[in-house]
């Protein structure tokens, strides 16, 4: 038992032993871009930092986003690689806590990326029931997420990167 918890919680993200489980990592903090079409017509897209903390055990899966105006959390995950063109994704059901002044109210949505770059870039798209969509484009920075809560966090320890 303790053997499968060690496994279930770390051994099984060495790289090696999960190339040859054939279990992508997606596992780390994710730094990037948001492009989203929110806001007027004819403008250019909205453009803004954004990070993810992606938690992964080797049955689990969860996503944390941040930006500088809001968090977000994911409701329901799932890592899809297509045996016959070897492309990953990673899909998700998630919902934003609005951190505007006078708002309260959750934003709901899904994601669709796709793991590129020898595993090391996320690129996808959004959509939101605001109705928004747009782009994402992140780059992993670190396997280690520790002590990263917030937009700050992450912005304070992963500024250069």
């Amino acid at each position: 038992m303790l053997l499968f918890g060690v496994f279930y919680k770390v051994a099984w993200r060495w790289e090696r032993l999960a190339k040859w489980m054939n279990r992508p990592i997606v596992h780390g903090i994710w730094k990037g871009e948001l492009r989203s079409d929110f806001g007027f017509e004819d403008n250019p897209p909205l453009v803004m930092p954004i990070y993810f903390v992606v938690r992964q055990t080797y049955l689990t899966l969860s996503v944390q986003s941040f930006t500088d105006k809001q968090d977000g959390e994911s409701r329901l995950e799932a890592l899809l690689k297509n045996s016959k063109t070897e492309a990953t994704r990673l899909c998700y059901i998630f919902e934003l806590r609005k951190l505007y002044p006078g708002a309260n109210s959750l934003t709901s949505g899904a994601g669709d990326l796709r793991l590129l770059g020898s595993g090391r870039e996320l690129k996808g798209t959004y959509w939101t029931n605001t109705p928004t969509h747009g782009e994402l484009i992140l780059k992993l920075v670190s396997r280690d997420f520790d002590g990263i809560e917030s937009f700050d966090d992450a912005q304070n320890k992963f500024a250069g990167h």
